[in-house]
C-alpha cells in the first residue's frame, strides 16, 4: 500500500509541475483573460461581442490591449482594435467583422499578452488568451 501512496505523490507532482508551465507567467501575470465570444457562430459583417467576464488582475499595458481576430490558418490578424479596459470583470468590447471574412475558424486574442513562448523542448508556456469562434457566411 505504501508504493500506491508514494505512486499517487509523484503523479500528483507530475501534474503540478506540467501545468506549471501555463500558470505561472512571466511578469507576475498569473491568470489569462478568460475571453468569450458572442454570438458564435457569428456572421461576416455582422458584430460580435468579446467580454472577459472572469477577473484577471493584470496592469492594462502603455497604449491599451490590442484584441485581434485571426483566421483559422494561424496568419495575420484581419483586424485589430485597441482598448484601455481591465481585465476586471466587466471587459467588453464589440467590433464590426469585415464582410468578405471567409466562412472558418477565427479567433480573438489579445496581441501584446505578456507570455513565455514554448518550444520543442517543452519548457515555457504557450499560454495565451487566445479564444476560438466559428464565421459563416451572411444568408
Amino acid at each position: 500500500m505504501g508504493w500506491m501512496r508514494g505512486a499517487g505523490v509523484v503523479m500528483t507532482l507530475a501534474v503540478v509541475v506540467g501545468l506549471s508551465g501555463c500558470t505561472f507567467l512571466r511578469g507576475g501575470d498569473s491568470c489569462l483573460p478568460g475571453l468569450e465570444v458572442a454570438p458564435s457562430p457569428a456572421v461576416a459583417g455582422a458584430s460580435i461581442t468579446i467580454s472577459a467576464p472572469d477577473p484577471c488582475g493584470v496592469e492594462v499595458p502603455d497604449g491599451g490591449w490590442e484584441v485581434v481576430v485571426t483566421l483559422g490558418d494561424g496568419g495575420d490578424p484581419v483586424l485589430t482594435r485597441t482598448t484601455t479596459q481591465p481585465f476586471d470583470g466587466s471587459f467588453e468590447l464589440t467590433i464590426d467583422l469585415p464582410a468578405d471574412l471567409p466562412p472558418g475558424q477565427a479567433y480573438v486574442d489579445v496581441a501584446n499578452w505578456t507570455y513565455v513562448p514554448c518550444d520543442d523542448t517543452g519548457t515555457g508556456s504557450c499560454a495565451t488568451a487566445a479564444r476560438p469562434f466559428e464565421i459563416v457566411a451572411p444568408e
